[in-house]
Order: structure tokens, then C-alpha cells, then sequence
């Protein structure tokens, strides 16, 4: 499988998602998030060029914004609307500054109080297009900061095997099979 990167220098692969389990964390469907890649709304940071488009990865950046693209797609079913792509590119482009890798491993170091992905979540939600998101957007941006946190913690712990049926770029980089 050929992959083209996007930016990829600078990233940590610890903070990289495949679509699958970007799909799980932020309760959106995998499909979705593919059709809006291949719509060109956004581009993973290591895009795939096979068949499969499973080997796309995105940044946690982006899992983040997702995870507020995700919201609003919710938010907008309830209310009987869909989300088109302009508020998808909008939001996952919003030109706020994003908070670094270094950063977001600064503050959900396992060592570090829970606080600290609290005051992100609440960066990322001033920065959003909503500030004024509700609960639900909250708990989507936390499952992204708590995943960062458990990678970082088993990072810490040393190689491992991959868990099964979920590979991911840090498994595979990590001694995974």
C-alpha cells in the first residue's frame, strides 16, 4: 500500500488515528469521514492511495476537530438538517491556532492531573465555531484527550504487542504485529 503524506513532518505517530478508531472515538460513522475525504473536505495526514482507503491516519488536530464536525452532525439530525460540506471544511480549516503536538503530550502526560485535558477541551471549544458547546461536544473532545493519554501511558510502559483486531500506525511503529 503507497501512502502520501500531509504535513506530516512534526507529527508524533502516538497522536496519529486510523479512520476506524477516529470513527469510534468521536461516535461518527467511518464511511462518513471517508466520503467527506474523497469529497476533498480535508485531507488525512497520511492518505492512502490503495483501494482500501483504511490506511488513511489523521492528526490528533484533526481528530479533534472531528469530534466537533461529529457534534454538529449530530446536532443538526436532531434537528431534522444535515451539515454541508462548507461547515465540514470550515470547521476542520477554522483558522484559529491549533494546539501543538508538543503540547497536547505536555498536558495529557500520564503524570499529569485530569485538569489538564479539561483546559484543552476548553481551548478547543473557544476556538470552535460553537463556543458555546454543550456536554455531549465536551465528552466527544475528551474520548480523543483520553486516548492521547492512554498511547502516552503505554508508550511510557514500553513496546507491546498490538491489542487484536485494532492496529494502528503506533502498534505497528511500537513492535505490534
Amino acid at each position: 500500500m503507497q501512502t502520501e503524506t500531509n504535513g506530516m513532518a512534526g507529527t508524533n505517530k502516538l497522536l496519529l488515528f486510523s479512520t476506524d478508531e477516529l470513527a469510534k472515538l468521536v461516535r461518527l460513522d467511518a464511511g462518513t469521514i471517508l466520503r467527506w475525504v474523497a469529497r476533498g473536505d480535508f485531507e488525512p495526514t497520511i492518505k492512502s492511495k490503495g483501494r482500501g482507503h483504511g490506511g488513511h491516519f489523521y492528526s490528533a488536530q484533526q481528530a479533534l476537530r472531528l469530534a466537533m464536525v461529529a457534534y454538529h452532525v449530530d446536532d443538526a439530525r436532531r434537528k431534522g438538517t444535515i451539515i454541508g460540506s462548507f461547515s465540514v471544511r470550515h470547521i476542520m480549516t477554522v483558522s484559529k491556532e491549533e494546539i501543538s503536538d508538543e503540547k497536547l503530550i505536555r498536558n495529557c502526560a500520564p503524570d499529569r492531573d485530569a485538569y489538564q485535558e479539561e483546559a484543552i477541551v476548553k481551548e478547543l471549544a473557544e476556538q470552535g465555531p460553537a463556543p458555546d458547546c454543550d456536554p455531549d461536544q465536551l465528552d466527544r473532545l475528551l474520548a480523543v484527550l483520553r486516548e492521547i493519554r492512554r498511547r502516552l501511558r503505554v508508550a511510557a510502559q514500553g513496546p507491546r504487542p498490538a491489542e487484536r483486531g485494532s492496529q494502528t500506525l503506533f502498534d505497528v511503529d511500537a513492535g505490534g504485529a
